[in-house]
């Protein structure tokens, strides 16, 4: 009897040393959740002020672009823009004067766009800011599973008949959203970190991604959702930013956004700021915006609509008595 229970003892040490055994085993670690969004702005636009009143000179098309989506300042050839047209309209980047003349049609080689929708400055690889982003970001039937930035050396050019007759693409860097596929319009690069800013176009609110330098230009970007910005449903169309790093633009249908970075600040914290507004006459469908030589003077150009030609909007900071 006394074996039996001893036996029985044992068998039943053993056991409970086997749960204990088992019982010390980690549990399996649930999926984290999603990244926290570092901004999120619900913008009411009546509620803005104005950063500065503006003197406004609307100059004639000699030559229009259908589908008018971008437009920059040229920083290194005098009284220059570049623009450049959405919706497949084939692999080319426009030159005209600020006072809207047409200069030249540039071919762009070793690209393939299918839906540009905007042009930006940005870096070269090895950091130095100095080239044009051609953003290849248009999805309007959110079929795309990557979207592209095409990267070029700009052209100098010291008067109108060495402008050159094509441009190649050096650099490809391909993207991927985090979730789910998006329609963008807006893009620029914070030329103090050259981390990109991508904007989409939906309608109830505008997620803003990034991807920071130095990117990958062999392989899928995956670009990062940072925040979301509502300007009572409007959709986001345009954005730039100053040479200086310090000024940001934000272009929908019917405004102009604006905010002032402060110095050392990241723009992720620019983004959890209300911004002021800038003066804009609203156009058929106004697609376009970019600073000018300085960050007191921008430009915003429209595409066609309705058999409506569009103008060049160019409008500059008022100057106060004290200022002239």
């Amino acid at each position: 009897m006394k074996s039996f229970f001893s036996l029985f003892s044992l068998s039943l040490l053993i056991v409970i040393s086997s749960g204990c055994k088992t019982s010390n085993i980690s549990p399996q670690k649930q999926p984290s959740a999603g990244p926290q969004l570092l901004f999120t702005l619900n913008i009411d636009p009546d509620a803005l002020n104005y950063a500065f009143a503006a003197d406004t000179i609307s100059y004639v098309i000699d030559k229009n672009l259908r589908e008018n989506s971008g437009l920059l300042y040229s920083r290194i050839n005098q009284n220059i823009l570049w623009g450049e047209q959405d919706s497949g309209n084939g692999q080319f980047l426009y030159l005209y004067t600020t006072t809207g003349h047409f200069l030249k049609k540039i071919r762009l080689l070793n690209t393939n766009t299918h839906d540009a929708e905007d042009i930006a400055y940005g870096p070269n690889e090895k950091g130095v800011y100095n080239q044009i982003f051609l953003a290849d970001i248009g999805d309007n039937k959110n079929s795309r599973s990557t979207v592209d930035i095409y990267t070029y050396n700009e052209p100098l050019f010291p008067d109108t008949t060495s402008i050159p007759g094509q441009m190649t693409a050096v650099k490809k860097i391909r993207l991927k959203y985090p979730k789910f596929r998006e329609n963008a319009e807006a893009l620029f690069v914070d030329p103090l970190t050259n981390r990109i800013y991508i904007f989409s176009k939906a309608a109830s609110v505008s997620h803003v991604y990034t991807l920071d330098f130095p990117y990958n230009y062999s392989h899928v970007n995956s670009l990062k959702h940072v925040g979301d910005i509502n300007v009572r449903f409007q959709k986001v169309t345009a954005a730039d930013i100053s040479r200086d790093g310090m000024n940001i633009l934000l272009k929908t249908y019917d405004y102009i956004l604006y905010w002032k970075r402060k110095p050392g600040e990241s723009l992720n914290k620019t983004f959890t700021r209300m911004p002021m507004m800038l003066p804009y006459k609203p156009e058929v469908q106004g697609e376009a915006v970019t600073w000018g030589k300085a960050s007191d003077e921008y430009y915003t150009f429209s595409e066609e609509s309705h058999g409506v030609i569009p103008k060049l909007f160019f409008y500059r900071k008022k100057q106060t008595t004290s200022q002239q």
